[in-house]
């Protein structure tokens, strides 16, 4: 894969179904660039995003239930914490602490992940 730099703009926008269950919500993920990308591994469970960098992991988790990632499956080998909080962040989440093997993420939430392996 060769990789470029530039600016990129990166936006969810959501895309609306009906079927006989009731009408969906469906996120799409546009890329806007002036080169390839590429977006490596499958989704762990419906609903579910993740991306692997070569220092950090995000996980994503649009759908409105609960989701579990594991990141054995994802990233075999690799050990990750949770990025430190600045003044306006969410200290409670991004500690710093070291992560295990297996992530739970609530509905509507992502995290940003710091290889440390």
């Amino acid at each position: 894969m060769n990789s470029f730099s530039g600016r990129v703009l990166l936006s969810v926008m959501h895309a609306k179904t009906s079927t006989q269950r009731g009408n969906h919500e469906h996120p799409n993920l546009l890329l806007h660039g002036s080169g390839p990308a590429a977006v490596n591994g499958e989704q762990p469970s419906p609903d579910t995003m993740y991306r692997v960098f070569e220092k950090g992991l995000v996980l994503a988790n649009p759908s409105r239930e609960p989701r579990t990632f594991d990141l054995r499956s994802i990233t075999p080998a690799r050990q990750y914490r949770r990025i430190m909080a600045t003044e306006y962040q969410d200290s409670a989440v991004n500690n710093g602490q070291a992560m295990g093997d297996i992530v739970i993420l609530g509905e509507r939430d992502a995290l940003f992940l710091v290889r440390t392996r």
